[in-house]
């Protein structure tokens, strides 16, 4: 994890996955943090933004979000890709 950054932001998808508890794995990740995670707003910058989930369709719409970058994941945390934003 980067420590030069400010704020992050998580994104849910629409929850087809009765399976994989989204918020029990994002209550993980917090713990890991040491800056406060909240919901991502559209329009606000991010530095980061984590796009939690259920299924490998990846689903969240992150059309109206702004992040630096991007991390996906899906399926009990399975890292699904990273997307780094270029000015």
């Amino acid at each position: 994890m980067k420590e030069n950054l400010e704020k992050i932001g998580i994104k849910y998808c629409g929850g087809c996955n009765p399976l994989f508890d989204r918020k029990e794995y994002v209550q993980n990740l917090e713990k890991n943090m040491t800056i406060p995670v909240e919901l991502a707003v559209e329009g606000r910058e991010y530095d980061l933004i984590y796009v939690v989930c259920g299924c490998p369709v990846c689903c969240a719409d992150i059309s109206g979000l702004r992040s630096k970058e991007f991390i996906f994941v899906a399926e009990n945390g399975r890292y699904i890709k990273r997307t780094v934003m270029t000015q």
